[in-house]
């Protein structure tokens, strides 16, 4: 595996919105407007990639002095199970204590819940929707 953090103007980042779009667009339901937003321009992009190949995604964005936000996780269907998504979080944790950063949070689908909770992150507010999709808040303490 290898990870590379873009920007938003690294041409790069195309790798990652080309992983949101199929995932996020095409197979949840979102809409590009909801996907794409303005902290796009503000993130921290990681893709990443095996033997060549965009198998992961995620950014980070500087929520409020001390806290990043977490979020569009996503592996194409044909690559998830594989260790990819839990790699990409530990990767991003890490770039989080790099920045100095206290927390890291973020609206985790509902039914994803498991999976981070796996990785440390704990459950806080009450479950609300994005899109029609039932999400709650997570965060992590970064040592």
């Amino acid at each position: 595996m290898e990870f590379k953090w873009y920007t938003y103007k690294d041409p790069g980042l195309q790798d990652g919105f080309e992983i949101r779009r199929e995932v996020f667009c095409k197979e949840i339901g979102f809409s590009e407007e909801f996907e794409f937003d303005e902290e796009d321009k503000n993130a921290l992009h990681l893709v990443c990639y095996d033997d060549g190949k965009a198998v992961c995604n995620a950014r980070i964005f500087l929520e409020r002095p001390g806290v990043w936000h977490f979020g569009r996780l996503r592996s194409p269907q044909q690559y998830r199970g594989k260790g990819y998504g839990k790699a990409t979080v530990k990767k991003v944790i890490e770039k989080c204590e790099e920045l100095s950063a206290l927390k890291m949070v973020l609206g985790a689908k509902y039914d994803k819940k498991g999976f981070y909770e796996s990785l440390g992150f704990s459950t806080y507010g009450e479950i609300f929707e994005e899109e029609g999709v039932p999400h709650i808040m997570m965060q992590i303490e970064i040592d």
